[in-house]
C-alpha cells in the first residue's frame, strides 16, 4: 500500500531554477514508515528503570567520583605495605637544572649538603646522568646542575658566578660543593682551561665551597680527522695536561705557561695555593671508560686516510725506508687509540657516554666522594 505524501513533501522548486537554468519540476519524495521499538521483557525492575529512563548525568558524576575513590583508597593502603625510603625528599625534587638567569636557592633542610655541577654537554646529558645519580644515590646532597651544551672552562666559570651571586640564604648552607668536570670543549688551549679553573677554584673557595674536579674523560677516535697525524698527538698532549694538573704534578709555569700572570690569587709562582687546586680530584681518565683494546680498523684503511695528512706525507717522502715508516706511523696511532672511550660506553659519538659510561663515572666517583655525602655506590639507578 503506497504512503500518502503530506503536502509539505513536495518541493514547489517550479518557481526555482537549477545550476543548468532549467526549470526544476516538482519533486515527490515518500517517507518510510516510523519503526516501532519494541522493548524486550525486562529481567528485573532495575533493568526496566535503565531501558525507560536513562541514566543522567549526575548519576554518571557519583559513579566516576566513587571509583576513583576506591582507587585512591587502594594505593594508600599499597603504599603503607612499602618500606619507607631513607630520604624524606623526593628524588626527582633533590635534582634541579636551574634557569641561571633568575634568582637561587636550594629547597630542602634535610639536605644539608649542597653541590652545584658546572660541567659541559656531558653533565647536561637528559638521561640518567652522573649529576642524577649523585642526587639519587648521595641520601645526604641536593644536587644543582649548571651544565651546559657546547661551554669552554671560561663560559663555565662565568654562568658559576652568576648562579652563586644570586643564591639566596647561601652564607646559612652548612656545607656546599663545586663539581666541576668540564674543558673539554676548550681543550684545544690548554693552559687557558687551566687557568680558567684555577680561578674559578679559587673564587669557589673564597665564597665557602669545596671543591671537587673530574678530569676529562677519555675521548676520540681514529675515524675522527683530528686525530689522525700531529693534530691528534696534540689532543691528546692536552687532555693529559689538564689530567696532570687535577692530580697535582705540575708546577703553575708547567701549566699555564704564558699565562701565569693572569691568576686571580696572588700567590707564589713556585706552586699553587690551595685555594687554587680541587680538594678532591676524581680521575676519570684512567677509569673503566677507557679502551682496553685498540680501535677496530684495517691498516689499509687506516694508512689512506693518513696520506692525507701533509706532514705525513713529507716524512714518508724523505724516509729512507717507506715500509718500515709506515708501520711506525701505524703502530703510533694504534697505540694512541688506547686513549679513547671503550666503544659500548660510548653514546651518539666517541666524546659523549651513554647511560653505562654515566653509570660507570658515578662509580668512579663514588669511590672519592666524601662519607657525610651518605651514597650509596651498589644500588641500580
Amino acid at each position: 500500500m503506497q504512503n500518502k505524501v503530506p503536502a509539505r513533501h513536495l518541493l514547489p522548486s517550479l518557481f526555482s531554477r537549477n545550476s543548468w537554468g532549467v526549470k526544476a519540476r516538482y519533486v515527490v519524495r515518500s517517507t518510510p514508515p516510523a519503526r516501532r521499538i519494541r522493548l524486550k521483557p525486562a529481567e528485573d525492575a532495575s533493568q526496566a528503570l535503565r531501558s525507560v529512563a536513562p541514566e543522567t548525568h549526575l548519576a554518571r558524576l557519583l559513579k566516576r567520583i566513587a571509583l576513583k575513590a576506591a582507587l585512591l583508597l587502594l594505593g594508600l593502603l599499597s603504599g603503607s605495605l612499602q618500606p619507607r625510603t631513607t630520604s624524606a625528599t623526593p628524588v626527582a625534587s633533590a635534582y634541579r637544572a636551574p634557569d641561571v638567569g633568575g634568582p637561587q636557592r636550594f629547597r630542602f633542610s634535610e639536605r644539608p649538603i649542597k653541590v652545584v655541577v658546572v660541567a659541559g654537554s656531558i653533565g647536561a646529558f637528559r638521561g640518567a646522568s652522573y649529576a642524577r645519580h649523585i642526587a639519587r644515590r648521595c641520601h645526604a646532597v641536593e644536587v644543582a646542575n649548571l651544565s651546559a651544551t657546547g661551554l669552554g672552562a671560561s663560559a663555565l666559570r662565568q654562568r658559576f658566578v652568576a648562579f652563586d651571586r644570586k643564591l639566596y640564604g647561601a652564607a646559612r648552607e652548612p656545607e656546599r660543593w663545586l663539581l666541576f668536570a668540564g674543558g673539554l670543549n676548550s681543550i684545544s688551549n690548554a693552559p687557558k682551561t687551566i687557568l680558567d679553573a684555577v680561578n674559578l677554584f679559587h673564587y669557589a673557595h673564597e665564597r665557602g665551597y669545596q671543591v671537587a674536579a673530574m678530569t676529562p674523560t677519555p675521548w676520540g677516535s681514529l675515524r675522527d680527522p683530528r686525530f689522525r697525524g700531529k693534530s691528534g698527538a696534540d689532543y691528546v698532549a692536552s687532555t693529559q695536561a689538564i689530567v696532570d694538573f687535577y692530580r697535582g704534578k705540575h708546577t703553575p709555569a708547567e701549566a699555564l705557561g704564558t699565562y701565569l700572570d693572569r691568576r686571580t690569587c696572588q700567590a707564589e709562582v713556585s706552586s699553587f695555593a690551595p685555594t687554587e687546586l680541587p680538594d678532591l680530584t676524581i680521575d676519570l681518565w684512567h677509569s673503566p671508560l677507557r679502551a682496553q683494546e685498540a680501535e677496530d680498523v684495517t691498516d689499509r684503511w687506516l694508512w689512506g686516510r693518513l696520506l692525507a695528512d701533509r706532514q705525513i706525507r713529507s716524512d714518508l717522502k724523505a724516509a729512507t725506508d717507506r715500509a718500515a715508516f709506515r708501520e711506525k706511523v701505524l703502530k703510533a696511532h694504534r697505540q694512541r687509540s688506547l686513549n679513547f672511550m671503550e666503544a659500548r660506553y660510548r653514546g651518539f659519538d666517541h666524546i659523549h657516554p651513554n647511560a653505562d659510561g654515566h653509570q660507570v663515572i658515578f662509580q668512579q666517583a663514588c669511590k672519592t666522594l666524601p662519607k657525610d655525602w651518605r651514597c650509596d655506590c651498589l644500588t641500580p639507578f
